[in-house]
């Protein structure tokens, strides 16, 4: 049979209970992206100012295993859109997860004719790989519109 609690033992237990939810729902720790090294920018930038964290476009970079200089402009151009909020983060991100699926050995093919094909759904234009310049001098600016 079930014996009673003893309200000896119950009350140290509550009073435990009630300190510790208490601590609780008064603490306040959570970390917006704003709120990292008084920053209120984005937070694909907020967070890249953390020590031991990568920006979008090193994580893009290392993640699609962009190897030429021409994938890594492609890239570079895909987060400048991204950073002048030409071009959403969660499809970006969305995008390289989807190549990362099709192809986990070498997903970097995927990545751009995905991310080329959204980007043209929403008026945005990526130019192939192989029309990305390696010198400032051939490439069109990003001011342009192009």
């Amino acid at each position: 049979m079930i014996q009673p609690i003893r309200i000896g033992l119950l009350l140290p237990l509550l009073l435990a209970s009630g300190m510790v939810l208490g601590t609780c729902s008064s603490a306040s720790a959570q970390i917006s992206p704003g709120s990292l090294n008084g920053n209120s920018g984005s937070v694909y930038n907020a967070f890249s100012q953390g020590e031991g964290v990568a920006t979008l476009q090193a994580q893009l970079t290392n993640t699609l295993r962009a190897t030429t200089i021409q994938q890594q402009g492609f890239i570079h151009r895909v987060t400048e859109y991204v950073n002048v909020d030409r071009l959403p983060i969660g499809l970006v991100l969305a995008v390289q997860r989807y190549a990362i699926r099709k192809n986990p050995v070498y997903p970097f093919p995927y990545f751009e004719r995905a991310m080329r094909f959204e980007a043209k759904k929403r008026g945005v234009y990526l130019p192939p790989v192989a029309l990305v310049a390696t010198t400032p001098g051939e490439a069109h600016s990003l001011s342009r519109g192009y």
